[in-house]
Order: C-alpha cells, then structure tokens, then sequence
C-alpha cells in the first residue's frame, strides 16, 4: 500500500467515525436534531454520501442513518431522496419527535400540506408540551383557513410558552 492511499484510507475512516459519531450523538436522541451537514462541494457530496451508505450497509435497520442521510441530501436541495430517507426513518423509529417535525417540515416544503399536518399531530401527541409542533399546526391551519383552530393551537402553546414569540407573531 503506498503512502497515497494509505493517507486516503486514513482520511475515509476519520470522516467514517466523524459521521458515525455524529448519527449516534445527534440523530438518536430523541431530543436532539440531526446535525446539518455542511457540503462544500460535489466531492465532499459524494465522499460524505459514499461514507453513510457504506454504514446503511452494515446497519440498515438503524434509522438515525436514514435521518443523517435525508439531511445530507437536503443540504444540496435533493427533497425526493431526503423525502424517502426520512420516511424509512420513521417506519423503522417513529417515535422521534423531532425526526416527525423535520418530516413535517419537508413536506410542507414539498406542498404535502395534508401530510405535513399529519406529522405535526404525531410530534404534538408524541410530546404534548412541544410548543413547536402546536406553531406549525396553527401555521397550516391558518394557511387553510382554519382560523379558530389555528388560535387554539396558538393559545395552548403561548399557555406552556409564553415566550414563543412565533405564538404571537400568528396571532398577529
């Protein structure tokens, strides 16, 4: 093995471990966000790519992989594979409230408005007290016209928030 591909070999295996920490500190706890990766260019696209599915490979039931992946592609706008790596995120863990709001997110992006809802409530009955999905949800509902639910939704989260400022910026 010559020194070249050595130094390749050592630099795949760091950026191996780097993401590997990353999805074990950041993507499987519950209450934490999968960290954003930063890409810089098509080969860091790819080099990070190549790095998480090889680890897909050895790990396909662990969806905090699937996560980092969805986020990986949305950092080079890709919605339809972040879209679907998300989604086998949550049939493997649906439990995650965060994984729900980003999937929330995503297909609010995407014009999914009913789908988007659908993931907010699960985030709002997965964890009752997240101001967060009750905002979104008022969002949609406002969106669709919904005005008095939309101010229920608002109401119940300035009551176990009262510096949600997003709370009030809705009411208007």
């Amino acid at each position: 093995m010559n020194v070249s591909h050595q130094t390749h070999a050592g630099l795949l295996a760091m950026a191996v471990f780097v993401l590997v920490s990353f999805c074990v500190a950041g993507c499987s706890g519950p209450d934490q966000p999968a960290p954003v990766p930063v890409v810089k260019d098509e080969n860091a696209f790819q080099h990070a790519l190549d790095s998480i599915n090889a680890l897909i490979v050895e790990s396909p039931k662990q969806a905090a992989l699937y996560d980092y992946r969805s986020q990986l592609y949305l950092a080079v706008d890709s919605l339809p594979a972040a879209t679907l790596d998300l989604e086998r995120a949550l049939r493997l863990d649906s439990t995650n409230v965060n994984r729900q709001l980003r999937m929330g997110d995503l297909y609010y992006r995407r014009e999914a408005v009913a789908k988007a809802k659908l993931r907010f409530e699960a985030a709002a009955k997965l964890d009752p007290k997240n101001t967060q999905a009750k905002l979104k949800m008022a969002e949609i509902d406002l969106l669709l016209r919904n005005y008095r639910e939309s101010m229920d939704q608002v109401n119940e989260a300035l009551r176990i928030d009262q510096h949600a400022a997003h709370g009030y910026y809705l009411k208007g």
